[in-house]
């Protein structure tokens, strides 16, 4: 939902009635601000990032989170040389969720060090890419 308000507030400028219909509706703004501070990490440090809690937006995330966590803690206790490494590859259909994974997984690093690629885009504003041959 963030999202959606996000694109309509910030980006989506094509419609000028539906933009100045969300700019001028406070109740929508005021929803878009509380949403914001929920879910925004964006304008927060990255050491600000990992000590602040963000809300996860559904169980799943916080699942994730913590098979992921938990897998790279069992693999730091259960190594043999210093030397070994472990990944895990999250594969998701929405470039949003990209970005709400790596944030979320961010707040746990050092232990977990995202990384986002983003492949079959038209535009390098999204992120790294990744195009397939």
């Amino acid at each position: 939902m963030y999202n959606f308000f996000k694109k309509k507030l910030t980006e989506d400028k094509k419609n000028g009635l539906l933009h100045s219909t969300f700019r001028n509706n406070s109740e929508l703004n005021q929803l878009y601000t509380e949403l914001q501070n929920l879910f925004d990490l964006s304008q927060v440090s990255t050491q600000q990032r990992r000590t602040t809690s963000l809300q996860v937006a559904h169980p799943k995330l916080a699942k994730l989170r913590e098979c992921v966590v938990e897998h790279f803690q069992t693999f730091e206790r259960t190594k043999t040389k210093p030397t070994d490494q472990t990944r895990v590859i999250i594969f998701s259909e929405k470039r949003d969720s990209v970005r709400e994974i790596t944030e979320l997984l961010e707040q746990d690093q050092p232990l977990v060090k995202p990384m986002s690629f983003i492949g079959q885009a038209t535009s390098h504003a999204a992120g790294r890419m990744l195009i397939s041959r």
